[in-house]
């Protein structure tokens, strides 16, 4: 899920995230539109940590 979610698109990721549609739309409204659109090309372009389950050594195969 995580992966298809890194290679969505913008569209596709915003319909995923309704709620953080709402933010970015209140955070356009307090601090002007080209901070947001900065704010979010910067969020949006970060790889995503799979998480911890996904780590370890392999000792064998």
């Amino acid at each position: 899920m995580l992966v298809d979610f890194g290679k969505a698109n913008w569209l596709d990721k915003a319909r995923q995230q309704p709620d953080k549609v709402q933010e970015v739309i209140e955070k356009a409204r307090a601090d002007g539109l080209f901070a947001t659109l900065d704010a979010v090309k910067s969020k949006l372009d970060q790889p995503i940590a799979l998480g911890y389950c996904n780590v370890g050594t392999v000792l064998a195969v």
